[in-house]
């Protein structure tokens, strides 16, 4: 298996301040196999972090993050080589009280 993109979406969610504790967010994920790899079926799959960051892309200093909760039997969701998975209306509670401006890209 290998997942060559994925892409997400913010449903709903308070607006992000530095330097408040509770944020609650729910958003859909995307992901999409490589034609040529393996299709996987099971339970607990999948694990979705939601994660702040100082870059864009993810590749800078991790600030804030926090487990999503997976509904609808989301986190056992099969993905066939080729294909794409929906995960749908995961939440996840970030605690932003430790962090500072720098520390959060926002586009």
């Amino acid at each position: 298996m290998e997942v060559t993109r994925v892409s997400s979406t913010i449903n709903a969610g308070s607006i992000l301040l530095i330097g408040e504790s509770a944020h609650q967010v729910t958003f859909n994920l995307n992901a999409w196999a490589h034609a040529l790899g393996a299709s996987i079926s099971g339970t607990n799959l999948w694990r979705v972090v939601l994660f702040t960051n100082t870059q864009i892309d993810g590749k800078g200093q991790i600030g804030a993050q926090s487990d999503a909760i997976l509904f609808n039997g989301d986190e056992s969701r099969s993905l066939l080589a080729g294909q794409q998975l929906f995960i749908t209306s995961a939440q996840a509670q970030l605690n932003l009280q430790q962090l500072s401006c720098e520390q959060v890209s926002v586009n």
